[in-house]
């Protein structure tokens, strides 16, 4: 099984500090629209904590001081995609938090980490061309662009 270490300059104390200090109270997702509208658990903060937590400490945390960095396995980032890009970064979480961790801030840098990686869902993976030769994700020409728009 391969796997790939990630780069992680500077990113992995302030978010393990930050990490230990999220008290698992729920509050964060109060106010969630992804788990409101899903009632997925793996919206819940915790499982997030933990996929990037593991992703952090055997590529640049205490894990990789003692035995060197350790390459993350592909099948644990691809399972993690879903927990990570289907949250909408809206701060909804951070309003609520009373620890002021700014969980949205987390889940950015854990997308970061991922891309890096190299694991992108495939429907953003197919959009970003499309973005970058006609300015929408829908492949369409600029004179389409508010097509929609009732005159």
């Amino acid at each position: 099984m391969s796997g790939i270490t990630i780069p992680l300059v500077g990113l992995a104390e302030d978010v393990i500090n930050r990490l230990d200090l999220c008290t698992s109270c729920g509050k964060c997702l109060v106010e969630c629209p992804v788990f409101k509208a899903t009632a997925a658990t793996r919206h819940l903060p915790l499982p997030k904590w933990k996929a990037m937590r593991r992703m952090i400490e055997r590529s640049n945390g205490k894990v990789s001081h003692f035995f060197g960095p350790q390459p993350v396995q592909q099948y644990f980032m691809a399972r993690s995609i879903p927990m990570v890009y289907e949250c909408t970064l809206c701060a909804a979480c951070t309003q609520e938090c009373e620890f002021e961790i700014r969980p949205h801030e987390l889940w950015y840098s854990l997308r970061q980490i991922m891309n890096l990686a190299g694991f992108i869902p495939k429907t953003l993976r197919e959009a970003v061309p499309s973005f970058k030769e006609t300015k929408n994700p829908y492949g369409l020409a600029q004179k389409m662009r508010l097509y929609w728009v009732k005159r």
